[in-house]
């Protein structure tokens, strides 16, 4: 994947979605992340078997994942794909009322538990 394609992508599953490499575990691979200070990604891709969704990830998460999934299954081999730029993904991320609808849908996961 070669980055964000919409703006709900960006708030429910934040803006990397990781890859494991061939032969590498799941347990290898955020080893590696926590090596380099870095947060696991909510979603996890292992080729050729399917994803791995974090137990963090929100049922609006679970949702954008099905969602995410279901587009990259319909573009057609060879197009030419435009995705969001980290400055569209900083302002997602940074802007009040994204926010405060993140803070909603970790307050209703809450709530259904």
């Amino acid at each position: 994947m070669g980055g964000s394609l919409y703006p709900d992508h960006v708030i429910f599953l934040g803006t990397k979605i990781g890859v494991l490499s061939e032969g590498q575990s799941a347990v290898d691979f955020q080893a590696a992340l926590h090596d380099a200070g870095r947060a696991p990604p909510k979603m996890l891709i292992v080729p050729d078997k399917g994803v791995l969704l974090s137990s963090s990830l929100t049922a609006g998460g679970e949702v954008m994942a099905r969602c995410l999934a279901e587009v990259v299954g319909r573009i057609p081999d060879g197009s030419k794909v435009i995705y969001l730029s980290e400055e569209d993904e900083y302002e997602l991320t940074h802007w009040e009322a994204e926010q405060y609808r993140q803070a909603l849908d970790r307050g209703s996961a809450r709530q259904t538990a």
